[in-house]
């Protein structure tokens, strides 16, 4: 008979910095970081999006994409920028994710160095 072993060691905190330029209070590029947050704080636990200044040693994530037709129905974004497509949101889940595990792995292979 299998056995199911679980782990009980805590996943370490990743932070993101998220950039927005778009000074509109309506902004759908704010909304999209609203909705980033809000995905972290519900179901990707470790994940947080902090909006903060720049800072060396940048990486980024070129998959997948998330390239949003805004203007396409079904609407994406509400008069005030926030994002209440749920195709988009669960798109945008995906980025999250892969930037999740993308961190990760670079935090392994540096406790390597």
């Amino acid at each position: 008979m299998d056995s199911v072993t679980v782990s009980t060691a805590a996943k370490p905190t990743l932070r993101v910095a998220a950039f927005c330029g778009s000074l509109r209070k309506d902004s759908w590029h704010r909304g999209l970081i609203r909705a980033a947050e809000e995905l972290c704080e519900e179901s990707i636990p470790g994940l947080r999006i902090d909006h903060v200044g720049i800072f060396l040693d940048l990486h980024f994530i070129n998959k997948p994409e998330l390239h949003i037709r805004a203007f396409a129905e079904p609407p994406k974004f509400d008069g005030e920028g926030n994002l209440i497509d749920a195709v988009t949101r669960e798109r945008l889940k995906k980025v999250l994710l892969s930037l999740q595990a993308f961190a990760l792995r670079l935090q392994h292979n540096n406790k390597d160095d």
